[in-house]
């Protein structure tokens, strides 16, 4: 009863999407959940947030160009609106990830693909013809015998 009196009267409801403190707490529990369990891999969304492998966006930047000197081909602008309230998490297991946001104020979305022994963080922007990037990839055994050890 309460989403359509939302709905009538215009009145925002606090979500993990606006509330960053919401966000951060959802999101370490969602971390905290999916690692304390063996074998689990948690894809979960809600939060409009990617993370990848048990990091927050930003987080999983940085281990990429650390780790392989790449960075996501992404325009700065998305890039930043995604610094915006980020949620460190303690990415000691790859066992959560979450899908982002469907829509982004440039109207791009994110997504998890699972195709082919592959995971992977992809964001589809849109122009004449959507344009797909792949911003994280991983083996999905790799995954899976992380959250396996």
């Amino acid at each position: 009863m309460w989403r359509p009196i939302q709905r009538a009267f215009n009145i925002k409801s606090s979500t993990p999407s606006n509330d960053f403190s919401l966000r951060q707490k959802h999101e370490l529990a969602m971390y905290e959940y999916a690692a304390s369990q063996d074998g689990v891999v948690l894809v979960a969304g809600h939060t409009h947030h990617p993370v990848w492998e048990g990091l927050g966006f930003e987080q999983a930047v940085e281990a990429a160009m650390q780790t392989r000197g790449v960075r996501p081909q992404a325009d700065e602008a998305w890039m930043e609106e995604q610094a915006a309230g980020a949620v460190d998490l303690p990415g000691n297991q790859p066992s959560y990830f979450n899908t982002g946001c469907c829509s982004f104020s440039d109207r791009s979305i994110t997504g998890i693909e699972i195709e082919a022994g592959e995971i992977r963080l992809v964001r589809w922007e849109v122009f004449a013809q959507p344009v797909r990037m792949a911003l994280f990839t991983a083996s999905l055994r790799d995954v899976l015998a992380a959250v396996a050890a």
